[in-house]
């Protein structure tokens, strides 16, 4: 059933214009995408967790990065962008939760339903959050050179 498939458009207006930070969003992006598609078609859950690792890592990474080009050019909004940030790194950490949970169920099917779910509301969420947030510290950063 791939009804329910997230179909990963990378759109122009998604863009920064800054390059590290547009490759760095593509890549997040995709590879949620990974995760949920790997959920529907139902991988082994080592399969799983290992998926999941990589975009957890990436999305630390990409957070840090962003973070300190923030800080360089003296972003006035940085604390409520960190803020948003820890929200999506927890709400990570809580689709985690739910894929322990799955190695120790009975009810599979549930499970991967809820995590697929999930993963397309967090997915929702970071298309809102590179289309307007990431885009409000874009003017401070071009100001400057790179």
């Amino acid at each position: 059933d791939h009804m329910g498939n997230l179909i990963m458009i990378w759109s122009d207006k998604y863009k920064t214009g800054i390059n590290k930070i547009d490759q760095q969003h593509e890549k997040w992006l995709s590879l949620i995408e990974k995760l949920s598609d790997s959920l529907l078609i139902g991988k082994t859950d080592e399969n799983l967790d290992s998926i999941f690792e990589e975009a957890f890592e990436y999305t630390q990474t990409h957070f840090a990065f962003e973070e300190k080009l923030m800080e360089q050019h003296g972003y006035p909004a940085i604390e409520k962008h960190r803020e948003l940030h820890q929200q999506m790194i927890d709400r990570l950490k809580y689709i985690k939760d739910r894929i322990d949970e799955i190695n120790q169920s009975e009810s599979k099917h549930l499970l991967k339903k809820q995590i697929t779910r999930l993963s397309k509301i967090f997915y929702d969420w970071l298309i809102i959050h590179i289309e307007h947030e990431d885009q409000k510290y874009v003017p401070f950063i071009k100001e400057q050179p790179e």
